[in-house]
């Protein structure tokens, strides 16, 4: 019996030197048993999530970014983002017209091969982006091609693209690219990406292209907002700008009334439309039949920050001291209506426009025939120009 019993403890002994005392460098660089056992668990571990994916994960996704002024890349998120009515994602985005941005699309986290998306998107016009009852359809968004290089192309060619594409094929879970320069113009424009292949979820994107923080300028004693008859027919809302700019208007028709107490209140034409952007006049999206800005665009009441008064609203008597008062307020107005078919106004801009948008050329265009009336951008009215600008207007076609 006590034989039997030594027997056991030496076996005893003999495993537990075995199983915990002894140690054998495995890998040939001192990782100890326990450690190797780790390792390959972990190891076991993550061929088992690779060789068995989760395709309900794997999904397309979406990323936006775009150039700014000088140039430089910026991700841009949405202002909002929630589930339709079917679970799917929507995400909101705000650019400002003429923004270019960069789709980042990758079908996602898993290498399922191959891959594709169909995109149909629509603009929509309302109330909301001053183009009402437009009788034209807005033209296609201009593209570029697809890319895995998240780099611009060089010289990127951005051509009309129309509603619905379809791309080339991808390979999964390479992030593709592509580039698109927004509308000059304002619009609400829905885009749903829906793919097939290795990814199978759809995208739902709204994006608001608009200029921010324009707000309606109120009626007042000292002024009266005119819209024409036919311009009032598609573009209602024309008096939007940025607040500085319509305190500078305020001021320059309450001074002016303070000059002139007895004459009618000055006429303020247009400012911009509620989302800002292009204002095409000749119901032409601002643009001509090659995709440049037409002349008839409008193209100075984009921000929200340019106006104008009616000339014919000012008595010839009273023009100068107007045009003092405005120089005093902004230190800019152009002289229009001094050619046949132009509209009689000063055209009027906020002495912070360039401050508030410091890499648009307010200046591209004019043509030279319009008059600044300050003198060198400054308070004072520049007496070389004096006669044509306090001059009647010549006839014009606008109703």
């Amino acid at each position: 019996m006590y034989k039997l019993v030594a027997v056991l403890f030496l076996l005893f002994q003999v495993g537990t030197r075995t199983a915990f005392a002894l140690e054998v460098d495995f890998d040939g660089n001192g990782a100890k048993n326990s450690e190797i056992v780790d390792v390959l668990h972990q190891k076991d571990n993550s061929l088992s999530s690779k060789t068995m994916p989760d395709r309900d994960a794997q999904k397309v996704s979406l990323k936006a970014s775009m150039l700014t002024g000088d140039g430089e890349l910026v991700e841009v998120h949405p202002v909002a983002v929630w589930q339709d009515k079917d679970g799917g994602s929507v995400q909101h985005y705000e650019f400002s017209p003429g923004t270019i941005v960069r789709w980042e699309i990758t079908c996602g986290p898993y290498n399922l091969g191959k891959w594709f998306f169909k995109e149909t998107y629509n603009q929509g016009q309302d109330e909301h982006t001053g183009h009402f009852y437009h009788p034209n359809p807005a033209p296609s968004l201009m593209m570029t091609g697809f890319s895995t290089s998240p780099s611009q192309p060089t010289g990127a060619i951005y051509s009309p693209v129309d509603s619905p594409f379809v791309t080339p094929t991808f390979s999964s879970p390479d992030p593709v690219y592509f580039w698109i320069k927004l509308p000059m113009y304002a619009t609400r424009i829905t885009e749903w990406d829906e793919a097939f292949g290795a990814c199978s979820n759809s995208l739902e994107s709204l994006i608001d292209v608009k200029v921010p923080n324009l707000v309606k300028m109120a009626t007042g004693t000292s002024y009266i907002l005119y819209n024409s008859v036919l311009a009032a027919q598609y573009h209602p809302e024309s008096h939007w700008g940025q607040k500085s700019f319509i305190d500078e208007l305020t001021t320059i028709a309450n001074d002016y009334h303070a000059a002139f107490p007895k004459a009618k209140p000055i006429r303020i034409n247009d400012i911009s439309l509620p989302w800002g952007g292009r204002f095409d006049l000749k119901l032409g999206w601002g643009v001509d039949s090659h995709g440049q800005q037409s002349q008839e665009s409008h193209t100075g009441h984009r921000l929200g920050v340019e106006g104008d008064i009616s000339k014919i609203s000012v008595p010839k008597a009273n023009r100068e001291k107007l045009l003092e008062i405005i120089c005093k307020t902004t230190n800019f107005v152009y002289s229009e209506g001094d050619a046949p078919g132009e509209s009689e106004c000063y055209h009027v801009r906020s002495k912070f426009a360039e401050l508030e948008f410091p890499f648009v050329n307010f200046d591209e265009a004019w043509d030279g025939r319009r008059k600044q009336c300050c003198k060198n951008n400054t308070v004072d009215v520049d007496p070389e120009v004096l006669k044509v600008c306090v001059s009647d207007p010549k006839p014009s076609t606008q109703p």
